[in-house]
């Protein structure tokens, strides 16, 4: 995949991201993009440069992974954990997870069964694409 391809799957990229209402993840992507690729120069000295196109999409790429494929995954393993555990065989279908911290006021981190395996099989389709992208990103014909 050539600069231009990968500048065009990145857009597309973010484009359906902002569609289906996951814009912190372009958002996280782009404050990291935005400051740019900590090179070192003359020695100690540190600058940033800016990253390719190539470098933008993987960076895309591995934060749609990490929040959306990811959390999918642990749901998966946290289910699968409660379900072989005959301690835990009296729980319903849900589980709720609270802060101990004050200063978070957010409620409860639900995770559903349902939920989870309704999700799982589109999430490991997705994670199927990003690799397939990623494997096109190296291959520069």
């Amino acid at each position: 995949m050539n600069e231009e391809e990968c500048q065009a799957t990145y857009q597309r990229l973010r484009s359906i991201l902002l569609d289906i209402g996951l814009h912190w993840v372009v958002q996280l992507a782009t404050e990291e993009i935005s400051i740019g690729r900590i090179i070192r120069q003359n020695g100690d000295d540190l600058a940033a440069r800016e990253y390719t196109p190539k470098e933008r999409l993987k960076i895309l790429i591995n934060l749609i992974k990490q929040s959306i494929v990811d959390k999918v995954l642990i749901e998966e393993r946290i289910i699968q954990f409660f379900d072989n555990n005959e301690n835990f065989s009296n729980l319903n279908s849900n589980i709720a997870f609270a802060s101990d911290i004050d200063e978070i006021d957010e409620g409860y981190f639900n995770i559903n069964y349902d939920n989870v395996n309704s999700i799982l099989e589109p999430a490991n389709t997705l994670l199927r694409l990003l690799e397939r992208i990623t494997e096109d990103i190296e291959d520069d014909t």
